[in-house]
């Protein structure tokens, strides 16, 4: 979602959209921002006991 890809490469349309639909389910989704959160920085302090 953050990286930028060549206009020119042949899928580049198909990762525009693709990093549009991320960052819309990120702004719209609780769930999928935890995910995101927990797969960037890790789980939360003590889990799974937390």
């Amino acid at each position: 979602m953050m990286h930028t890809y060549e206009s020119d490469s042949p899928d580049a349309a198909f990762r525009q959209k693709l990093q549009r639909s991320r960052l819309w389910q990120l702004e719209h989704s609780t769930a999928y921002a935890r995910n995101f959160a927990e797969s960037y920085i890790g789980p939360p302090l003590g889990w799974p006991f937390a």
